[in-house]
């Protein structure tokens, strides 16, 4: 059941369709990651707001938890919401495009992070169109193009033939 799957999953979209002027912080946004544990109505509680805040550390946004959202960077942003998905420490992230509008260093933040999580045991799942990310980080690649066109390590399934299929050029 759906329920229960979302408590082993933590979910980061490429791009957060909400009002950045909503009075929300940063440190409300990751405690948003553990209501799944929690029943409609049900207030959080102390072992929320410490995973939330050990998830904001993790991403290097402690320091902001009390800043408001729509008063970050876009890059603060995206690590907010990488805290949400953290907050509840699932088995699996699902991460839609999470290097999207960081600059490079915080990119390879990310990424090392993911590898961290990665090499603690959570399968991490993301799509992207950096094709360096994928051959340096990635133990696998799935291209898909309508259709899965290949899928497998890096060094096997980004060659010309299969990125020329994947994207319709070469």
């Amino acid at each position: 059941p759906a329920h229960r799957l979302r408590k082993k999953a933590g979910y980061m979209p490429q791009v957060e369709r909400v009002d950045w002027d909503f009075p929300v912080t940063a440190g409300d946004v990751a405690l948003m990651g553990r209501y799944n544990r929690r029943g409609f109505f049900q207030r959080t509680n102390k072992e929320d707001r410490e995973l939330a805040g050990q998830a904001l550390h993790r991403v290097g946004m402690y320091g902001l938890r009390d800043s408001l959202i729509g008063q970050l960077s876009v890059g603060q942003r995206r690590r907010a919401l990488l805290a949400r998905a953290l907050a509840n420490q699932p088995p699996m992230l699902l991460l839609d495009e999470p290097m999207a509008g960081l600059d490079a260093t915080a990119q390879h933040q990310i990424l090392d992070l993911l590898d961290e999580l990665r090499a603690e045991g959570t399968t991490v799942i993301l799509s992207t169109h950096d094709l360096s990310c994928v051959s340096a980080y990635c133990d696998n690649a799935a291209c898909l193009n309508r259709k899965l066109i290949a899928y497998g390590p890096p060094s096997q399934v980004l060659n010309e033939q299969v990125l020329s299929e994947t994207f319709g050029t070469h």
